[in-house]
């Protein structure tokens, strides 16, 4: 019996707080037609492809007849243009009549592999030249991010939303997992959704980054009724509580929950947390409970306890921490709490006691730090 009623998990008590969005908003993408064009012959032979990486490159009257294969000029030694996948559409067009759709073909077979692999924004180019040598220059331009920007109903300070932004930065390619990775960061909280679009840049080159944030007010009431509790505390769960977002400019949170049996004799609970994540490496969650409870059970036998004439067992206090200090992942788990374990009548004879009641108290602190702290704590313990 004693385990029925106090084998509780007192996290049940604590608040309900909105779950982050299930879904992250879809990056936006352009559907690629196929490859149109003329089929009527340019040139009989395609001897060599020069591919560059600015338009500025192209020697357009040139047709640079000694050239052979497939020849680069690019900038980015690591660009995905020099993979195996990239060099076999290149050169299995080699010796290959020229058309104005094998042209186009060439152009769209490389865009759809750089978004294969993680690049949505890039132009393939075939700017006026003369390929009257069976030379054609290919122009591929990698976009690169120029500014980020933050449009819509923006309640959060825009300086702390920028400090989320920690992988898209100006000047680095725009790449799909950089962006979801952001993207997540900035949809954690509940209240707030943020998508995703693309504009061209002020530079050539470029793509700004356009951030749409749509944001309601941080504050949430409910009401509710559970059948999770034990019978000897009342099956059922009447429970209200608040949440409280945006605190200090940030996505911190304020949570708080009572909890009651129907009849608002047997179980009496309150519950508040709170989180407050300053940065995407720093952050503290803690909550703290306190549950109060008059169960329905019949008093234990008398052999449970030993007699005395001080009657000393007759009120029993147990104060032990809840759980130990540990590290796991990013986050640093501080526990201490204290349990009124049992506490008797005193005006009931010792060897005739019933359990009149029983509280208990938590307080959990979470602290999450980076994992170059978290490692010099290992090695300093």
């Amino acid at each position: 019996m004693l385990k029925d009623s106090f084998g509780q998990d007192f996290e049940r008590y604590k608040p309900k707080l909105a779950p982050p969005a299930p879904h992250l908003p879809t990056l936006p993408t352009q559907e690629q037609k196929p490859a149109s064009g003329s089929d009527d012959v340019l040139v009989p032979r395609l001897d060599a492809i020069l591919v560059v990486d600015s338009t500025e490159k192209i020697d357009a009257k040139n047709p640079l007849p000694d050239a052979v294969d497939v020849k680069y000029d690019f900038a980015n030694a690591h660009s995905l243009i020099y993979s195996p996948e990239a060099q076999a559409i290149l050169h299995q067009n080699i010796g290959q009549p020229i058309t104005l759709r094998r042209l186009n073909e060439i152009a769209r077979a490389i865009i759809l592999l750089y978004r294969k692999c993680g690049l949505p924004i890039i132009d393939v180019l075939i700017p006026e030249q003369n390929i009257t040598s069976g030379t054609v220059q290919l122009v591929v331009i990698e976009s690169r991010i120029g500014h980020i920007q933050f449009l819509g109903a923006c309640l959060t300070d825009e300086c702390y939303l920028r400090n989320l932004i920690r992988c898209s930065q100006p000047g680095d390619l725009v790449r799909d997992s950089v962006l979801r990775e952001d993207l997540y960061w900035l949809n954690r909280n509940p209240f707030r959704k943020v998508g995703v679009d693309f504009k061209p840049g002020q530079q050539d080159g470029t793509t700004d980054i356009l951030f749409d944030v749509r944001e309601v007010r941080a504050v949430r009431g409910y009401v509710g009724y559970e059948d999770t509790g034990v019978r000897s505390l009342a099956l059922e769960r009447l429970i209200a509580g608040f949440m409280i977002g945006n605190l200090f400019g940030s996505d911190g949170t304020l949570g708080y929950q009572y909890t009651a049996d129907p009849k608002f004799t047997q179980l009496e609970a309150h519950a508040v947390s709170f989180n407050y994540e300053p940065t995407r490496e720093w952050g503290l969650s803690s909550y703290g409970s306190w549950a109060a409870a008059q169960p329905d059970l019949p008093p234990p036998p008398k052999n449970d306890f030993p007699n005395s004439p001080n009657c000393d067992g007759c009120k029993s206090r147990e104060i032990a921490p809840v759980g130990n200090d540990y590290m796991q992942s990013s986050r640093l788990n501080c526990r201490v709490g204290v349990r009124n374990i049992v506490r008797f009548n005193p005006n009931n004879p010792c060897q005739d006691r019933s359990l009149l009641a029983s509280s208990a108290r938590r307080l959990i602190f979470v602290i999450k730090m980076p994992t170059q702290v978290r490692y010099k704590l290992a090695r300093a313990g």
